[in-house]
Order: structure tokens, then sequence, then C-alpha cells
């Protein structure tokens, strides 16, 4: 097996019996958490063909997945009105309406994809 030990840092483990620890023993081969705790403790975890990282003082966070979605493109999105279900020109007037209601005129809104943006006074023009 072969294991990478990371010393010397602050490890943040999300465990309330153990939130931090000093140093970390990782199986290269699988990706498991083989221990956390002391250096001493971890360095238990070491071999002849270990790995060892010095993190100096530097803190490690646990894994943040990322989903992959895009997350500035899904606030702005946020912001959309979305008009999937509307049948007509006046079911889109009224989405129009309801999200213009105690909006600010001047703010502008995020407008089509291709980075287009609108002020809600063109809004409210377009379905008063």
């Amino acid at each position: 097996m072969s294991t990478m030990l990371y010393v010397n840092g602050t490890i943040y483990t999300m465990n309330a019996a153990q939130p931090v620890a000093q140093a970390m023993a990782i199986d290269s081969v699988t990706g498991y958490l083989l221990a956390v705790g002391s250096n001493d403790e971890v360095r238990r975890y070491g071999s002849l063909h270990t790995e060892l990282v010095d993190l100096r003082g530097r803190t490690v966070l646990p894994g943040f997945i990322d989903a992959h979605i895009h997350l500035l493109s899904t606030a702005y999105r946020s912001h959309y009105i979305d008009a999937r279900a509307c049948t007509s020109e006046d079911d889109v007037a009224e989405l129009v309406r309801e999200r213009a209601v105690g909006e600010d005129p001047r703010r502008e809104r995020p407008g089509s994809q291709a980075g287009h943006r609108v002020a809600m006074e063109d809004l409210r023009r377009g379905a008063p």
C-alpha cells in the first residue's frame, strides 16, 4: 500500500469529536483517508514508500466536490423569468408585471444569455 502523509497543518475534519487535526494519512491508491490526528499518530501509517507532504502550517478543508453547475450562470438564471409554461404574450406580460412589483426601475437586470442587460423600465414599457 502506498500512503501519503500530510503533516504540520491545520486540518478541519468537520467531526465534532475532533474538529481540528495536525496531520492525515491517505491511501494513494484508493484515495481513502486512513488516519487523522497529531503528527506522531499519523506518522505510524508511513512506510518505505510513503510520500511525506509538509503543509508548513497551511489549512486543509474537507473535499468540496464541484457538481459542475457553473455557479455564476446559475445565479444569473435565478433572476430570469421562466416563461416556458406561457401559452400567450399576455401570460408573459403577466409574469413580467409580477416580477416588476417593488423593483427599482433604474436597476439593470440580466437579459438574455447573449449578455444583453435589460433595465426594469424597459420591462415595464413592454408590459404596462
